[in-house]
């Protein structure tokens, strides 16, 4: 499977979201376009940050008093960050009772960290916040996509 490469951004302003956007046209090597995927804020309270900036940046992508490079760009760090919570996620059984017999629910769980495949975080607890930040995030980039691209 090849390897996607992941540039993990940080967000503050409209002049980040170029910045995030030059950064990405200046990536280079492997000839694959890389992806803009948000970077996770840890646990508990924390991993909601970043749902909460998707959700922000999903409306900034839509807004037309932005310009389009701006909304582009929000929508593709948007889009990018729910498609690697998504290819990153993990099943796991839904019980300690399921967990031993290897038989029964599983349930499908998100990395707190969207860079990351949930795999990397095995043993851990699987937190709420963190698996609400994914689907603020993919609900945001489902929103994104219906919407018509900026610039057509």
């Amino acid at each position: 499977m090849p390897r996607t490469r992941i540039k993990i951004c940080g967000i503050k302003d409209e002049e980040g979201l170029f910045a995030a956007s030059d950064a990405g046209a200046d990536a280079g090597g492997s000839g694959e376009e890389p992806r803009f995927v948000l970077r996770g804020h840890g646990g508990g309270d924390g991993a909601l940050f970043t749902g909460i900036a998707a959700r922000y940046l999903a409306g900034a992508a839509l807004d037309p008093r932005l310009s389009p490079s701006a909304r582009s760009t929000a929508r593709r760090l948007v889009v990018d960050t729910a498609e690697a919570l998504w290819a990153g996620r993990a099943e796991r059984p839904v019980s300690d009772r399921d967990r031993h017999t290897g038989v029964g629910e599983l349930a499908t769980v998100f990395s707190p960290e969207p860079g990351e495949p949930a795999t990397a975080h095995v043993g851990a607890p699987v937190e709420f916040s963190a698996q609400l930040q994914a689907w603020i995030t993919l609900e945001a980039a489902a929103t994104t996509e219906a919407a018509p691209h900026p610039g057509g």
